[in-house]
């Protein structure tokens, strides 16, 4: 018999998760037009840029990232760099 208070928490958590805003991610330019997020790279039709960084990402730079709400299109908010 499943405990009742176990399926409770695992249902809130999910349907918790679903309504969560997805986070900024870190990423790398695998070229200047694909971006490798952990093993998930993501090319030119699924991202976003704003203008100014056309041209400008090269292979190995870092980005921020963010991902609308479907999850499989991306903005890419900026290039950062560590301190």
């Amino acid at each position: 018999m499943k405990d009742p208070y176990v399926e409770l928490i695992k249902l809130i958590k999910d349907r918790g998760a679903d309504n969560n805003p997805p986070s900024i991610q870190l990423g790398t330019m695998v070229t200047s037009t694909i971006v490798k997020v952990g093993d998930l790279q993501i090319d030119g039709d699924s991202l976003f840029i704003d203008e100014y960084w056309k041209g400008k990402l090269n292979k190995g730079d870092i980005v921020a990232l963010l991902a609308m709400e479907d999850r499989q299109t991306y903005i890419i908010l900026s290039k950062v760099v560590r301190m």
